[in-house]
């Protein structure tokens, strides 16, 4: 018998500072439970169906593999395309965080066909300039900016999914 380790949170737009949410994160990850916290945004009709998922990965993120087995679960689900991004500070730094996301790919066994974009520029500016997807998932900040998150949602326009690793789950395996 394996206990429930993951609580899924529904984002409301009334969850902006909300104090509720945030204890409730609290007490999940004080129980050690990974975190899906999944903020609905009805996407025009003209940007459905391109069954393409943004998987947002930082460099040395504590938050991989929850993130990345739930993106590799819906890209076999939807027959989907998977799309990894990587917001980088200059534009030095781009040859170096591709190479990072290759040997990610290799090492977690994604699909051949992942594609890599590379944005350059500070997060808040940049992640408006992503090629668009029918869902983008993310990592979960140590603590959860529900502000960033809203704001995320409206200015991507699609569906999002914040996830926090429980430590329980390992896309290596």
């Amino acid at each position: 018998f394996f206990p429930p380790n993951t609580l899924f949170y529904m984002l409301t737009d009334n969850d902006r500072e909300g104090p509720g949410a945030r204890a409730l994160f609290q007490t999940g990850i004080a129980a050690g439970m990974g975190i899906v916290l999944f903020k609905h945004r009805p996407m025009p009709a003209a940007g459905y169906a391109q069954r393409t998922i943004n998987l947002w990965i930082r460099r040395e993120t504590p938050n991989i593999n929850l993130s990345v087995l739930v993106a590799l679960q819906l890209e076999q689900n939807w027959d989907a395309r998977l799309r990894i991004v990587q917001i980088v500070s200059e534009s030095a730094e781009v040859e170096e965080g591709r190479e990072y996301i290759q040997r990610l790919k290799k090492l977690l066994r994604m699909p051949l066909d992942t594609e890599i974009i590379l944005l350059v520029g500070h997060f808040r500016e940049q992640f408006g300039k992503a090629p668009r997807a029918d869902i983008n998932i993310f990592g979960m900040p140590a603590q959860p900016d529900l502000e960033l998150i809203q704001d995320l949602a409206e200015q991507l326009a699609t569906p999002l999914l914040i996830l926090r690793d429980s430590k329980n789950e390992s896309a290596l395996a």
